[in-house]
């Protein structure tokens, strides 16, 4: 038995991506852990889990034969509103949407606005990827700038004008690159998947009060978190 799901968001209660399944608990904890190259889905499920919820799961149809044409119905019926990639029906992508970017210092002044990501990076001479992995985790970039969607505050309720943005890592442990990138990690088991150093290596480096590498080329440091009124 083949399931048509959506995926709810209790913040807005807006359907933001459709799919299918054999096996509804396993696809639901696949998205929870944002495995897959979906940014724009995954961005919505990283905010509703910031706020303390979970997306709602809801199955739309249960169907045994032709689900391919079911799937392609419900996305195209609640298409406005999704993050999906492809029509359904395991179809080509889409092609990619434009999602306004917005670029900040680390003290939280807002610097400038791009229409789109690949505008953003061909302006600014940045990869693609970098500032889809800022938008998605709030990494300082360089050690100077957030790169943040604009959608993200407008659906806290927040204002472009005034509002409070997290100028510091929101997670427990930073780790920091040759180039001076930040990433942020909610544990050291998280940190180490990312960089290959084991748990007791990101333990002693966390320790040290000195910013020494550790051999494959990381710092490690207790994250804070700082709140700035802009």
């Amino acid at each position: 038995m083949n399931y048509i799901y959506a995926l709810i968001n209790p913040l807005n209660n807006k359907i933001f991506y459709v799919g299918k399944t054999k096996s509804l608990i396993k696809r639901y904890k696949q998205h929870l852990k944002q495995i897959d190259r979906n940014y724009s889905k995954n961005n919505i499920i990283q905010l509703i889990i910031e706020n303390n919820l979970q997306p709602i799961l809801m199955v739309l149809e249960q169907v045994s034969n032709n689900w391919e044409d079911r799937e392609k119905f419900y996305i195209n019926l609640y298409k406005k509103d999704l993050t999906n990639l492809t029509e359904g029906g395991e179809n080509p992508p889409l092609k990619k949407s434009s999602r306004i970017v917005l670029l900040f210092n680390k003290e939280g002044k807002l610097l400038q606005k791009f229409s789109s990501i690949t505008e953003c990076s061909i302006k600014l001479n940045i990869p693609y990827n970098t500032i889809v992995s800022s938008c998605l985790r709030e990494n300082l970039y360089k050690n100077k700038y957030y790169f943040l969607y604009e959608e993200c505050y407008l659906s806290k309720g927040l204002q472009l004008k005034k509002y409070k943005i997290n100028c510091g890592p929101k997670y427990k442990y930073k780790v920091i690159d040759r180039e001076n990138n930040i990433f942020n990690f909610k544990t050291k088991e998280e940190a180490s998947n990312f960089t290959k150093d084991s748990i007791r290596t990101i333990t002693r480096y966390c320790n040290k009060l000195q910013n020494s590498f550790s051999n494959r080329g990381f710092q490690y440091k207790k994250g804070r978190r700082l709140s700035q009124e802009v």
